[in-house]
């Protein structure tokens, strides 16, 4: 299946790249056309993608890098090796710009530009099938249509909506997508992926029941202040994909976050020592524990227990991990008060407690990792909360990465929400160790010094 998606991706990406050009420009005449009620869009850099996969791009011809075809030469399927063999010598008729996503309603859809309708047309109906038909000038083909020198994608196994076609086709500037608050941030970027949802409108269209819709507005809504929308990229560099992720209110500002912060302590990762293979650390201030307290003060109940025996904590909480063998071993800071409550919190989780100045230390088993503690929480500086994670440990196919880290930043009064992998190879981009890893040949380790 990770198979399967990436070469979905890799066939996206070929198909609507070609020779560079204004990404913001393009970009911009296809909001014209996408309603200001689509629920996300999110814009490709095809040209960039492909670029870093090792591919060549000459006119709209491509010279596929060797990882590119390997995975291609892997397909079981016939019918999509000639596909991508059409595709990769230019036959598809697609111009050399950028591709756009969005959904309207329960309507999804992919967008961009042809040079050659003909092509377009013969590509689609030598490996799709089926006839073009017309209706009001709107050309079309089971879920496939074209609009002037524009194509549309609709949802695999239904037919286009050539009416809804035609009104995205017929809108103004103040009705259509280019004049949202929200479209400068995806128009004005140099990520390979950017996208923007409409929270509400994203868990309607991928279908979330009720009760978990409703427990994730709570949450947000009890963190943050109006987030009502979300925006997030994507780069593929040397080295490393890093992924960020932010919520915005109604007026494209950073949604305010309501409990109090400050950055873990580094030092408390140093104290723990040894070698392990997941690091997590969380600033905890008072202020945070107090206001926490409040909110459940009263109330019977697990989490209220848990905060009272959290009373005294005062700084970061980090515990250092190697779940193959069951080891712990992490800190507490504290204000010094009584512990007491604390150290039976973790006896409840048979964990070892023990005081060292105004510090807790505690741990379970033994530590027995493969990478030093204090080089794995590198990877989480800078942040309120973070875990680092050596990739190995969760499953052998991602040895070809050294580390991921997940985490929460502090940003304009917000929080932003960080992804980073990285790859053995800081010379090679994590596109091409990311197509090996799909070819099943990206267990490599680390290159020789």
């Amino acid at each position: 299946m990770k198979k399967f998606c990436l070469m979905l991706t890799l066939i996206a990406a070929v198909i609507l790249t070609g020779c560079r050009k204004d990404n913001g420009a393009d970009v911009k005449e296809l909001f014209l056309h996408i309603p200001n009620t689509a629920s996300y869009v999110v814009v490709q850099n095809l040209h960039s993608i492909l670029e870093k996969s090792g591919s060549k791009i000459d006119g709209g011809k491509v010279e596929a890098s060797p990882e590119l075809l390997q995975l291609i030469g892997q397909s079981r399927d016939e019918r999509t090796k000639q596909l991508m063999r059409s595709i990769l010598d230019g036959d598809s008729g697609v111009a050399p710009t950028v591709a756009v996503i969005f959904a309207d309603g329960f309507s999804q859809y992919v967008v961009g530009d042809l040079y050659s309708t003909s092509k377009f047309e013969s590509v689609v109906v030598k490996f799709i099938g089926g006839e073009w038909e017309e209706k009001d000038g709107i050309r079309y083909n089971a879920n496939y249509a074209i609009t002037n020198d524009r194509y549309w994608i609709g949802k695999e196994g239904s037919r286009i909506d050539i009416d809804k076609i035609k009104t995205y086709m017929a809108l103004s500037e103040k009705q259509s997508f280019a004049d949202s608050e929200f479209a400068p941030m995806l128009e004005d970027t140099d990520a390979d992926f950017a996208g923007w949802c409409d929270i509400n409108g994203v868990m309607n269209v991928t279908g979330i029941g009720f009760e978990r819709r409703a427990m994730a507005k709570m949450g947000i809504e009890a963190l943050f202040k109006d987030a009502g929308f979300a925006t997030f990229d994507v780069r593929l560099e040397k080295g490393a994909m890093k992924m960020s992720a932010r919520l915005l209110d109604g007026k494209g500002r950073d949604a305010k976050f309501l409990y109090p912060s400050k950055k873990i302590d580094e030092s408390v990762l140093a104290k723990i020592g040894g070698k392990a293979d997941v690091v997590g650390a969380v600033a905890v201030p008072q202020k945070l524990v107090q206001q926490i307290k409040n909110q459940v003060s009263g109330k019977l109940s697990m989490i209220g227990f848990v905060v009272n025996a959290m009373g005294c904590v005062d700084g970061t909480v980090a515990v250092a991990a190697s779940p193959e063998n069951n080891g712990y071993k992490g800190l507490i800071q504290t204000n010094g008060g009584n512990t007491a409550d604390l150290m039976g919190l973790l006896k409840e989780m048979d964990m070892n407690s023990s005081k060292e100045g105004s510090d807790v230390l505690f741990s379970k088993g033994e530590l027995s990792g493969k990478e030093d503690v204090s080089k794995l929480g590198e990877n989480i500086k800078g942040s309120i909360f973070g875990v680092s994670i050596n990739p190995s440990t969760i499953d052998p196919n991602y040895s070809a990465f050294s580390n991921i880290a997940v985490k929460l930043v502090p940003h304009s009064g917000s929080v932003r929400f960080e992804v980073n992998v990285a790859g053995h190879n800081p010379g090679e981009n994590i596109m091409v160790t990311l197509l090996k890893v799909a070819a099943g040949n990206g267990k490599a380790a680390a290159p020789a010094n």
